[in-house]
């Protein structure tokens, strides 16, 4: 099912919300794919744009938006009342929440990656604190010795991307470290989005979200512990 810029529903009320939470509890697949639909304009005006995510980024957004509807599907009460005027709380209110949970995630979680892979050497030089820290002269004699390469200037991230692969190689299983090299384009390629993935791995959309979420996090882990050095661009 293609979750990103799905047809556009009109705003349901939230009678018709809690009969659709209702039929899809009841695994009513086309009840789901209506109420995610009437929330997409949310999403877009409440989480996409606000958190500035580009439009190039929206489908993706829009995969992790759907991981929080699912658990707002099964955690939504519907006699819970607002604490602020006392109404029943809409499905919609409460599925925002968990969606923007989840965009949020997502964004922080894939961030370090484009910024390591991103940051030149002499960024990461003038951002050092001065307090050798473990890897930290690891770091900084690899970055003098390719300096004084007079073909080093082709290539000045070259390192951080070597060290990106080293700590990937280390740290993950052949299937996590696919997914983020497809999905982030670190082979030169294309980047793919979560659902270009999934095609060409056969699985569904959600599991590769799952797997890179987890591959993501497992990551950030061992860069941490074994360049500390590098946390001012992994928090």
């Amino acid at each position: 099912m293609r979750r990103s810029f799905l047809p556009q529903v009109d705003p349901l009320s939230r009678n018709e919300q809690l009969k659709l939470v209702q039929q899809a509890r009841l695994g009513d697949k086309d009840a789901k794919i209506k109420l995610f639909a009437s929330l997409q304009g949310l999403i877009i005006k409440n989480i996409l744009k606000p958190l500035g995510i580009s439009k190039d980024l929206w489908p993706d957004a829009i995969q992790s938006a759907y991981i929080g509807f699912e658990k707002a599907l099964v955690l939504y009460d519907p006699s819970k009342r607002s604490k602020e005027n006392g109404e029943l709380v809409k499905f919609s209110t409460y599925a925002l929440y968990w969606m923007e949970n989840f965009v949020r995630r997502g964004v922080k979680q894939e961030g370090f990656v484009k910024l390591i892979n991103s940051t030149s050497l002499e960024e990461f030089a003038s951002r050092r604190d001065g307090s050798e820290e473990a890897g930290e002269n690891e770091i900084m004699l690899r970055y003098r010795a390719q300096e004084k390469d007079p073909t080093y200037k082709e290539a000045t991230r070259s390192l951080f991307r070597d060290i990106l692969f080293e700590v990937m190689e280390e740290s993950l299983t052949p299937r996590e470290r696919e997914i983020l090299v497809l999905h982030f384009g670190l082979d030169g390629e294309k980047s793919l989005t979560q659902r270009e993935i999934a095609q060409r791995l056969g699985v569904c959309p959600a599991r590769i979200w799952a797997i890179k979420e987890r591959a993501l996090e497992k990551l950030r882990l061992h860069l941490l512990k074994r360049y500390p050095s590098l946390k001012f661009l992994l928090q």
